[in-house]
């Protein structure tokens, strides 16, 4: 979900990556596919903001960003892979307005802080909801920048600590089921199972299900979880244009 993103207008977003292995990611064919299955994507609104990996600016996609699509808000915490400056350039071709502030992995009197450099680790936004690690910002006014704004956007907190951030219960994202229009949201199992039972009746107050998948390898050797996997596509769909083939 780094390298891409896109959007309702039909634009799509190019991003530039850190790691030189996570730059090969971007891949033309990927897109091409989209189209000749009906997702009606512009070619000609592109924001290819990939050129700056030259510049040492990076900023990876809805890693960096999560993204309030009702409100057209950014969220970020600034780090070394998001780029204060890259996040002020997206904004400023999108449409959408900034939220940023600074998120660690542990409190003052731990050992074992260091910044977090992805958004969605410590966050996600659903449509009424926000699962947040408040915690981890420890700045006092950027905390409340943060949580200020989600509750001015009429979407219902539901807090997280700092250990079940590193359970990976902040890496969650809400899916729409298109066949019944349902809200199913998508975790690990190990996120799962660090919530209470007061936070996933939270979650449930707003998502018909939940999916919990066991994905223990890939948190504990990539570092990432279940919606580091996905890349929603909001761009238009036009089902007549769709299923088109290939032979060989």
């Amino acid at each position: 979900n780094n390298w891409v993103s896109f959007h309702s207008d039909g634009a799509y977003v190019l991003y530039p990556m850190k790691c030189k292995t996570r730059q090969l990611e971007r891949r033309a064919d990927i897109i091409t596919h989209l189209r000749l299955n009906g997702y009606q994507i512009n070619e000609n609104s592109l924001i290819d903001l990939s050129k700056y990996e030259k510049e040492q600016q990076f900023l990876e996609g809805t890693g960096s960003l999560v993204l309030d699509r009702i409100n057209k808000i950014a969220y970020a915490a600034l780090s070394e892979r998001t780029d204060a400056a890259l996040v002020e350039t997206f904004v400023s071709v999108s449409g959408y307005r900034a939220v940023t502030f600074h998120a660690f992995s542990g409190g003052i009197d731990e050992g074992d802080v260091y910044p977090i450099y992805h958004t969605n680790v410590m966050m996600c936004i659903g449509d009424k909801f926000a699962v947040v690690c408040l915690e981890s910002i420890l700045n006092v006014q950027e905390r409340g920048a943060v949580k200020a704004t989600i509750e001015s956007s009429g979407k219902e907190i539901v807090e997280i600590s700092l250990d079940q951030l590193k359970q990976f219960a902040g890496n969650m994202l809400q899916l729409e089921n298109v066949q019944n229009n349902s809200k199913v949201l998508v975790m690990s199992s190990s996120a799962f199972s660090s919530l209470d039972s007061l936070q996933k009746e939270k979650l449930l107050k707003w998502n018909q299900e939940i999916l919990a998948a066991k994905i223990d390898t890939i948190e504990t050797l990539g570092g990432g979880s279940a919606r580091c996997c996905i890349a929603e596509i909001f761009c238009p769909f036009q089902a007549s244009a769709s299923r088109k083939t290939q032979t060989t």
